[in-house]
């Protein structure tokens, strides 16, 4: 399984901020190293239109194959755009572990298992989530202790209601389409901590980041 870093260079709500560290590290080294550390990951690439980005991912080993086409680096772009643009010009089959730059306390056990759960689970798709919230009502299904994928219904009283929390995806190269992971009934699940799971969509949120201890 390889891994794709997407990073495009402008953010309108928080400029840089693919550039940003988180405590001293950059995200993408954060990311890397996660990958790295995972034990799961063969080879991490990057996919990103800022050039000074691209050169300190190949500082720290990270492939880049190309500079990403201005065109499929704007606000509409959605990720699988961006991944299906990488496997379309690096002609990569096989395995992907999409890794998000926004989530500076990913661990690289999430990594791990998340790989376990998509390799054992029997399901094309994976994904890390977090619980929902009693504020958030965007719940779009059920995971419990008894199966690892998301369920549509309660299965067991110890499920809980979950959302996508934009860490990682794991799928193969054949399952990508502009919608995946539209519909998780289904898809296999790794429950990150909410401590864990920050996404970092303004610099506020990164320096409250910081501020806080893992849970």
């Amino acid at each position: 399984m390889i891994a794709l870093i997407p990073a495009r260079q402008n953010s309108k709500r928080f400029p840089g901020k693919n550039r940003a560290s988180f405590n001293g590290t950059s995200l993408l080294e954060l990311a890397y190293a996660g990958a790295v550390s995972s034990n799961v990951i063969s080879e991490v690439y990057i996919s990103s239109d800022d050039e000074e980005l691209l050169e300190t991912a190949k500082d720290l080993g990270i492939f880049v194959p190309f500079i990403r086409q201005t065109e499929l680096a704007q606000d509409e772009t959605s990720t699988w755009e961006v991944v299906l643009d990488f496997l379309d010009r690096s002609g990569y089959v096989g395995d992907v572990c999409i890794l998000q730059l926004t989530s500076p306390k990913r661990l690289p056990e999430d990594i791990r298992m998340l790989h376990t759960i998509f390799s054992q689970a029997d399901c094309d798709f994976a994904l890390t989530v977090k619980k929902s919230g009693e504020e958030n009502n965007a719940s779009l299904g059920w995971l419990c202790s008894c199966n690892a994928k998301i369920t549509e219904t309660m299965e067991c009283d110890d499920a809980i209601s979950v959302i996508p929390n934009g860490s990682a995806y794991m799928l193969h190269s054949s399952s990508v389409g502009r919608h995946a992971f539209s519909n998780l009934v289904g898809v296999g699940a790794h429950l990150m901590p909410g401590g864990r799971s920050v996404d970092i969509d303004y610099e506020h949120q990164l320096m409250d980041a910081q501020k806080k201890e893992d849970l």
